[in-house]
């Protein structure tokens, strides 16, 4: 069972760190991002998501070896969910709630 958790772990930690490069996250951007009405720190909240998904990805391979209570498993699923999936919500749905806000204000 440790071969198949071990195996998980790896393709979560392989797969994590294929997304931040394909997207090129870590890369500076091309445009300089829209900051007007948002706070400066703004633009650091996704590359921050990824280094969150690492981190727990990492969290996960340190897992399946030496955790004996779950408490390594639990930290892992916590960074994960918490720090990963909570900082792209608040990154990305304040930006879609305006766009769509503004397109139901153009249409109406």
């Amino acid at each position: 069972m440790m071969g198949v958790s071990m195996l998980c772990a790896v393709l979560l930690l392989v797969a994590s760190a294929v997304a931040a490069w394909s997207l090129h996250i870590f890369q500076p951007s091309i445009r300089p991002p829209k900051l007007q009405n948002i706070h400066a720190s703004f633009p650091y909240f996704i590359p921050g998501a990824y280094i969150w998904l690492l981190i727990a990805a990492i969290l996960g391979c340190f897992a399946v070896p030496f955790d004996q209570n779950g408490g390594f498993t639990g930290v892992s699923r916590h960074a994960l969910m918490v720090g990963f999936l909570g900082t792209m919500v608040f990154s990305i749905g304040c930006r879609q709630h305006s766009a769509t806000c503004v397109s139901c204000l153009v249409r109406a």
